[in-house]
């Protein structure tokens, strides 16, 4: 609170102090706390606005999937598995056209958004950070090195599903 008469800068510097508190608590609120991509309920609220833009005729959508990622949890620790989820993350932030929404959908799953791209022109940018990806380097604790790749299913809206629950399950 300010006592009254206030000083108008001190009303403007709590002000945008409240907002930036508001704005932090969002940010942690809508971000996967391992990887700092956005979470499955940010993706949602993303899917819908982006699917309610006009200027967007289509939308297509991509589920990844960590290949044989238990495999590496088991074999190299839960650590590394850790590190392949935080590196596939950098890899899918990083993306050179910046025109999709990478967020984190649960356990070894990514999800990403392609707002107002088709179906063929997502897959092409799918198969660069799929190969992006398969190319890093992990070493484990003993200096043995190994490479993990993902898979991914690409769908479009509306063309191949009327909702977000179907073209999930294309």
């Amino acid at each position: 609170y300010l006592l009254l008469p206030f000083i108008a800068d001190e009303l403007r510097a709590l002000v945008l102090s409240r907002i930036k508190q508001i704005n932090d608590f969002y940010q942690i609120a809508v971000t996967d706390e391992l990887t700092r991509l956005f979470n499955r309920r940010e993706f949602l609220k993303r899917f819908n606005q982006e699917i309610s833009n006009p200027a967007n005729s289509v939308v297509s959508l991509a589920l990844l999937d960590i290949d044989h990622f238990k495999k590496v949890n088991d074999m190299y620790g839960h650590q590394m598995g850790d590190s392949v989820l935080m590196n596939l993350a950098d890899v899918l932030k990083h993306n050179p056209t910046g025109s999709m929404f990478p967020a984190r959908f649960g356990g070894e799953e990514f999800v990403l958004l392609f707002p107002g791209t088709g179906v063929n022109e997502a897959k092409n940018e799918v198969d660069t950070l799929r190969e992006k990806f398969r190319e890093m380097e992990f070493k484990s604790g003993k200096g043995e090195i190994f490479h993990v790749s993902f898979s991914a299913g690409i769908a479009e809206y509306p063309t191949m599903a009327s909702n977000l629950s179907h073209l999930l399950s294309q």
